[in-house]
């Protein structure tokens, strides 16, 4: 725990933390990459028919957004580049490095600003320069980002170009607080549900729920109408419709 990542953490690449995207062997083992995780499975459940990667399937990151990244990643002889680690557990095998790719960008369209608390740093740098941004977003309280909990629009921040223009169209669909494609998830999860939703899929990994958070502080309220009078289980493909 809290030491550098390394190339095991890349399996499942569409469950990979934006942390682990942007800031390669910068970032550290903890379990909030198992909290991203979790996040992804409850979404899941409450969209029924599939993971997000396939209901977003159509969503693709931006090619001359993916060149850049390219060049970044995909560094296989620079050991002492901290995106080396991502060369040694994905992206030998190059489709993988268009999974990963999309994988960054969906999570910009679901999550909005998934980079406000990182410092600079390659990948963050070319986020920036690609959509243009234009204007920094303002200083917020800890609490208030804590209310926030990562998934909001990109507040005071704005850009131009292609790409932004791109994420724009692509997160009035896919914005997981407004937009058009999430709107059953919300109503089957409004109220506690979306709260651990929005908590779980933190961009801010120190802000992240823990397992602990959603046992201990929004179990009754999640998983007790799973049970039904003498503690029997109901189908929870009915709750969930």
């Amino acid at each position: 725990m809290n030491n550098p990542i390394n190339s095991a953490v890349y399996t499942t690449l569409e469950n990979t933390p934006p942390e682990f995207m942007l800031l390669g062997s910068n970032a550290t083992q903890g379990y909030e990459a198992d909290a991203w995780a979790l996040g992804l499975c409850w979404l899941h459940l409450l969209a029924v028919d599939a993971p997000y990667e396939e209901i977003m399937e159509e969503i693709k990151c931006p090619i001359s957004l993916f060149r850049e990244l390219c060049k970044i990643w995909c560094c296989p002889n620079d050991k002492k580049s901290s995106y080396y680690v991502l060369w040694q557990g994905a992206l030998e095998y190059a489709p993988n490095v268009r999974t990963l790719a999309d994988t960054l960008w969906r999570q910009l369209v679901m999550c909005g600003n998934i980079w406000e608390k990182l410092s600079e740093n390659p990948v963050v740098r070319l986020l920036r320069n690609a959509l243009k941004i234009k204007k920094q977003i303002s200083k917020t309280s800890r609490r208030r980002r804590a209310n926030n909990l990562g998934l909001k629009c990109f507040g005071e921040l704005s850009g131009r170009g292609n790409v932004w223009d791109q994420l724009v169209r692509d997160r009035k669909e896919f914005c997981l607080l407004s937009g058009t494609e999430w709107t059953e998830v919300r109503d089957r999860a409004k109220g506690a549900g979306f709260e651990v939703l929005k908590g779980l899929l933190c961009a801010d990994a120190g802000l992240r729920l823990t397992v602990r958070d959603v046992l201990q502080d929004h179990g009754e309220t999640l998983f007790g109408h799973l049970r039904k009078g003498d503690d029997k289980l109901v189908n929870c493909e009915v709750v969930l419709r």
